[in-house]
Order: C-alpha cells, then sequence, then structure tokens
C-alpha cells in the first residue's frame, strides 16, 4: 500500500462510502505506511461529514493527481481611472 497523502480518495474497510482525506490528525506524521489517523469528510444525503480514522482501517481507492502550474505569467488586464470617470457620467 502507497502512503496515504490528503487528496486521495479512500474507503473504510467495510464499507462503500467514499471519503477524500483533507489532512493528518497527528502531530507528527508517522513515517510507518500503517501508522497515524487522517481527517476524512464524505457526502451522504446532501450532507457532509468529517471523521478521524486511523490509517491502517482506510483503503486507498485513488491517488490524488496533483496539477502543475504552466510556467508563465498570468496578465490580468489593467483598470484605468479614465474608464471609471466615463462610466459614471
Amino acid at each position: 500500500m502507497s502512503r496515504l497523502d490528503a487528496g486521495d480518495v479512500v474507503r473504510l474497510a467495510g464499507t462503500d462510502y467514499q471519503m477524500v482525506i483533507i489532512g493528518f490528525a497527528d502531530d507528527e506524521p508517522e513515517v510507518d505506511e500503517v501508522g497515524g489517523s487522517w481527517f476524512c469528510v464524505w457526502e451522504s444525503e446532501h450532507y457532509l461529514f468529517e471523521e478521524v480514522f486511523a490509517a491502517k482501517d482506510l483503503i486507498l481507492v485513488q491517488k490524488e493527481r496533483r496539477r502543475i502550474p504552466r510556467e508563465g505569467n498570468i496578465d490580468f488586464p489593467v483598470r484605468h481611472d479614465s474608464c471609471e470617470l466615463a462610466n459614471s457620467s
């Protein structure tokens, strides 16, 4: 089993509910793959639930696929004061 991380989709052994890990619940992350506990969230009947589960009780369904930002600068349009004055008349 690979190490669990925030963003991974997991399920609790013996259930069909899929949950998303949102963070580590312990003070210091365990190096051991089966150690530690995680905050998990899931939706059921239009309600959002959160609970802490031990890593050994979680089954990995899908690893998070991180999105890598593209290189380059983002140019935002500049709003000029003259545009504001023209629109206010």
